[in-house]
């Protein structure tokens, strides 16, 4: 929706732009991501898209305790494009992972 997308821009351009290039020069390094297994949980939320294609794969050779949940229909922002699908995934993951006990998602939230 153009004033999502319009939000989304100004909270983009407002980072220094130390930070944006950081995150950027880092998100494709290696060194920045395990060398081997970890012990704890993974949860991932995404937009379903061949972009994503192995990334799956990718965690789970990380742990075993990776919970993956995909949305269609969704773009880079699911969780403004779909904030009940996104909240229900994610409330699901950390029920999942014992980090909250059994809940629901009211409708329309």
């Amino acid at each position: 929706r153009p004033a999502d997308r319009e939000w989304v821009e100004a909270h983009m351009l407002a980072t220094p732009r130390h930070v944006a290039l950081s995150a950027q020069e880092h998100m494709h390094d290696p060194a920045s991501y395990p060398a081997g297994r970890v012990s704890v949980p993974i949860g991932a939320v995404m937009a379903r898209s061949e972009h994503w294609q192995g990334y799956e794969a990718f965690l789970r050779g990380l742990s075993a305790r990776v919970d993956y949940r995909d949305l269609a229909g969704v773009s880079h922002f699911l969780m403004i494009d779909d904030p009940p699908g996104f909240n229900s995934a994610l409330l699901g993951i950390l029920e999942a992972q014992g980090f909250l006990r059994p809940t629901t998602v009211p409708p329309g939230r």
